[in-house]
């Protein structure tokens, strides 16, 4: 803390980072969940379904670096903002993955190149609009929503399996009388 205390009197700005490491302190507060009921089992849980959803994220993350690059080398002259570099251009794929603003993305490809007048202008927004239904269906609906049951899924696999032994009990009693 003392950068925190030095800093109004020998304008330390450099320092201004420690402040936010300060912040690691906050995590203390994870004590809390030792209240939680059966947090060994929801632990346990959790680290079965992230181990499942590995290979999805991997595969999204995959997709999500393909199409960056192709919309790098489509869309940088129109959109550097968004499309500019394969880093930024990963950030929008993702944005468009999660569903979020894609529509703004596209119209604004749609608006530039429009803008543009050239004949090819029309087929240049046809395949944009493409791309992104492309990219909305593949990332977005079926990527995502795949991701998410595969969690789910794995998330409640003990309970499946409680109860399936407990059916597997009941059948064997039920051939034994």
């Amino acid at each position: 803390s003392v950068p925190a205390l030095l800093g109004p009197f020998l304008a330390l700005q450099e320092f201004a980072f420690v402040l936010v490491l300060r912040l690691g302190r906050l995590f203390r507060l994870f004590r809390v969940l030792r209240f939680v009921p059966d947090l060994d089992h929801l632990v346990l849980g959790v680290r079965r379904a992230l181990r499942a959803s590995i290979g999805i994220f991997l595969a999204l993350l995959l997709v999500n670096l393909i199409l960056a690059v192709m919309a790098t080398l489509l869309y940088r002259d129109l959109d550097p903002e968004h499309f500019g570099d394969p880093v930024a251009a990963g950030y929008s794929i993702f944005q468009v993955f999660t569903v979020e603003g894609w529509n703004e993305i596209a119209g604004r490809l749609e608006e530039r190149a429009a803008a543009e007048g050239s004949p090819l202008s029309r087929a240049f927004v046809a395949g944009t609009r493409l791309f992104f239904v492309a990219a909305v269906l593949v990332g977005g609906i079926l990527g995502l929503s795949l991701a998410n049951a595969v969690f789910v899924d794995e998330m409640l696999r003990d309970n499946t399996e409680s109860l399936e032994r407990k059916m597997d009990e009941l059948a064997a009693e039920l051939r034994r009388i």
